[in-house]
């Protein structure tokens, strides 16, 4: 099998190993399909970054703790956060006495209550760590507005309990 891209000389950095990429991808599938979709998905996070991919390794920590007699929520607290797309979420109970009740709940509401991690923080394991990627479709994952404040929220976690979620963003 032939590639049917071909190879040109006229771009650098990031853009050739895209290229480069993209050209290997037809090469192993044999499908132009693919390539075109894998295209469209790494020029648009490309497009939407607004500085050099190799900058985009963000990672927020958040930390959270119930307090006693609201039966294990938390919110409240809204905060700004870096603006970018949301690519994987790592949840993280409190251990011991601080680990919340079985199937708690986490999201990141936005000034408008749209759940930021797509539902992915329902029914968390209380001895468990799960990582999650949320998705708005395919392609896309949820995008964080730097203009709005977002506010962690923890549901159904018991009274004084603690957990942590590692949110990726690009």
């Amino acid at each position: 099998m032939t590639t049917t891209i071909a190879p040109f000389e006229d771009v650098a950095g990031w853009e050739r190993a895209l290229y480069a990429f993209l050209a290997e991808k037809e090469r192993r599938s044999g499908s132009r399909r693919t390539v075109e979709g894998y295209s469209r998905m790494l020029q648009h996070f490309f497009g939407a970054l607004a500085r050099p991919p190799h900058e985009a390794t963000s990672q927020e920590l958040f930390a959270w703790t119930s307090s006693g007699g609201n039966g294990g929520a938390v919110s409240g607290n809204a905060f700004a956060m870096k603006g970018g797309e949301i690519v994987r979420v790592k949840y993280i109970p409190g251990i011991g006495g601080d680990q919340p009740s079985d199937a708690y709940d986490v999201t990141l509401v936005d000034e408008d209550s749209i759940d930021l991690l797509g539902g992915t923080g329902s029914n968390l394991s209380q001895t468990t760590a799960t990582i999650a990627v949320p998705a708005v479709s395919t392609y896309f994952w949820p995008v964080i507005d730097p203009s709005q404040d977002v506010d962690l929220v923890a549901a159904n976690a018991g009274d004084t309990k603690k957990g942590t979620v590692e949110v990726l963003v690009r």
